[in-house]
């Protein structure tokens, strides 16, 4: 169901009990009871300032491609940015809102000869929620070529945040759960030969499509790579491909991944996640962290 919400004269569709299964590329997710899909800095101004007028609890999705929601109700207000697009190039600098999807952005940048960015190439998601988790690939990070960030703060105002070591580490960034992004700068290289960017984004899809990152619906990498090990070798060497908590399986081509077998299930998920974190822990150790967002 869709309301129109009257703000200082102003509008915002806001989405009652809505399934976030239906935008989850896993189809897993609770009710969100208040949901809106800000268009613009303003539609997100007005949702921000909606939920501060009621002392609404604020959740901030984006495409959902590595967040797990576990909550059957997601309470207050839920805003989900990928509608919020737009990218813009000025020389070497690429600048994108917050919704555009990765592979546009890496796309946008190769064809104006921009190099950094290629490695994210079939990279799921949205900048938005890339950034937070400072996603990454075949050793590169979002925020290796970051400039800066420009955060919406909850009386509506943005801030610019400049790419710093203390804002963003190895598949984190320490932006507080809730945190607004509403766009990213960044500052590419100029490559006059664009073929060997093309050159270099086809290669990290090869690989990717060899070790199944297409072949199923998942939310990518379940775990961070410990200590600069892989997280998938080392559940691949203990013999947990293939392994099953109901519907739930291990990807038999790729052991960080989790997939389905059956009708996709959060519960089952997450247990199935538990389980490999408890035998690897047992057998070598090592004590897996989420690479996930888990919204519970």
């Amino acid at each position: 169901m869709v309301s129109n919400v009257s703000i200082s004269k102003e509008k915002i569709n806001i989405h009652t009990s809505f399934d976030t299964s239906l935008i989850s590329p896993i189809n897993c997710g609770g009710i969100a009871l208040n949901l809106v899909f800000p268009q613009s800095v303003e539609d997100l101004r007005l949702a921000v300032k909606y939920a501060n007028e009621r002392k609404l609890k604020l959740t901030v999705l984006g495409s959902l491609t590595n967040t797990l929601i576990l909550a059957p109700i997601i309470e207050g207000l839920t805003i989900v940015t990928t509608k919020l697009k737009g990218i813009k190039i000025e020389q070497n600098t690429l600048v994108s809102f917050a919704g555009e999807s990765i592979n546009k952005i890496v796309n946008t940048s190769i064809e104006n000869n921009l190099s950094g960015l290629e490695s994210l190439a079939g990279l799921p998601g949205s900048l938005g929620g890339a950034l937070f988790g400072n996603a990454g690939a075949f050793g590169s990070s979002i925020s290796d070529y970051l400039e800066s960030i420009d955060i919406m703060l909850e009386d509506g105002s943005i801030i610019k945040l400049k790419n710093s070591k203390e804002l963003f580490s190895y598949r984190k960034s320490n932006l507080q759960q809730g945190a607004i992004i509403v766009s990213a700068t960044f500052s590419l290289n100029k490559c006059e030969d664009r073929r060997l960017l093309l050159n270099k984004k086809n290669e990290v899809l090869k690989i990717r499509k060899e070790l199944g990152h297409f072949d199923h619906k998942s939310l990518g990498c379940v775990f961070k790579n410990p200590n600069g090990k892989s997280a998938g070798l080392l559940i691949d060497s203990l013999g947990l491909k293939g392994l099953k908590f109901n519907s739930a399986e291990v990807s038999n081509k790729h052991g960080n991944f989790i997939t389905f077998t059956d009708k996709p299930n959060s519960e089952d998920y997450i247990k199935l996640a538990l389980l490999i974190k408890e035998r690897v822990k047992a057998k070598t150790g090592i004590d897996l962290e989420f690479e996930i967002q888990i919204i519970n």
